[in-house]
């Protein structure tokens, strides 16, 4: 506020002065500076300016879910793409002592965009065990420094919590992917995590 505000005032003194140096009546010259200033204070109302702030969206999943929700079903009908290398990794997996459910960390970006993408799952053994699009849109600054994107910071997901039940005794591994803009797909990112069972 208080930066927009001594924008508005350097604004007018400088229209002001421009218009008394070449030559116009004061009067004529304080209108064209008030004109110059009511179109600033209209256009920060439509595109805010923000200084030092790193607050996310209203919503930090906002940009990821800005299209419609994908509704039930959505794993059984995803099919494999490969228009993009899959963008993303899956950090931590946290395996509960009784082996029946983990804990899964990560982040998974729009490989086209760099941005936020439609949603996020999570695969085991190559199969599809979990839609991340609920807990997905997490602040990961970390992410967009690597990867030089600023969209890519609402990319992270956590506390994904994948069953393990019916799973073998023995080594296993987890990948994310990202879901495509039309909610028919998925981008795979080719890095899994191994956990043990």
């Amino acid at each position: 506020m208080i930066a927009t505000l001594v924008i508005l005032v350097a604004l007018f003194f400088a229209a002001r002065a421009l218009g008394l140096r070449g030559g116009l009546e004061p009067r004529a010259a304080a209108g064209i500076a008030v004109a110059l200033c009511i179109a600033f204070v209209a256009g920060s109302l439509a595109h805010p300016i923000v200084i030092g702030s790193t607050a996310p969206p209203a919503s930090a999943s906002a940009t990821a879910t800005a299209l419609p929700p994908l509704g039930p079903g959505v794993l059984a009908r995803l099919v494999a793409r490969h228009d993009f290398p899959g963008l993303g990794s899956v950090d931590v997996i946290d395996v509960a002592a009784d082996h029946s459910k983990a804990l899964v960390r990560g982040w998974v970006a729009d490989p086209e965009t760099r941005g936020p993408a439609r949603g996020a799952i999570l695969l085991v053994d190559g199969h599809i065990r979990y839609d991340a699009t609920p807990v997905y849109g997490q602040s990961r600054p970390d992410v967009a420094a690597v990867i030089a994107s600023a969209p890519a910071e609402f990319t992270g997901f956590s506390g994904a919590e994948i069953s393990l039940r019916g799973l073998a005794k023995g080594k296993h591994f987890v990948q994310c992917a990202s879901i495509t803009k039309d909610g028919l797909g998925y981008e795979l990112v080719p890095r899994p995590l191994t956990f043990t069972v």
